[in-house]
């Protein structure tokens, strides 16, 4: 596992259940979609929860990144001396 700091780990959770909500959601507007039309209204808030969405994952995997090349950054520092 990845030595994540605590603050890190308070983010990841708090994105991941946001992705949840948000796909949720998502998944509940696809399913009014094949049922009836959208409005021009449900439209947008889809359209803005899409955004919302991959805002959100583009944050978690960054900060996954992140660490991970912190991580190996710090390998190399400690195999190097």
């Amino acid at each position: 596992m990845t030595d994540f700091s605590e603050e890190k780990w308070q983010r990841i959770k708090f994105l991941a259940a946001r992705l949840q909500a948000i796909k949720n959601l998502l998944d509940s507007f696809n399913q009014e979609d094949n049922n009836q039309p959208f409005t021009e209204e449900v439209q947008n808030i889809k359209t803005q929860l899409e955004a919302e969405f991959e805002t959100n994952l583009d944050e978690l995997l960054k900060l996954i990144d992140d660490n991970k090349n912190n991580n190996n950054h710090a390998r190399n520092e400690t195999n190097n001396h």
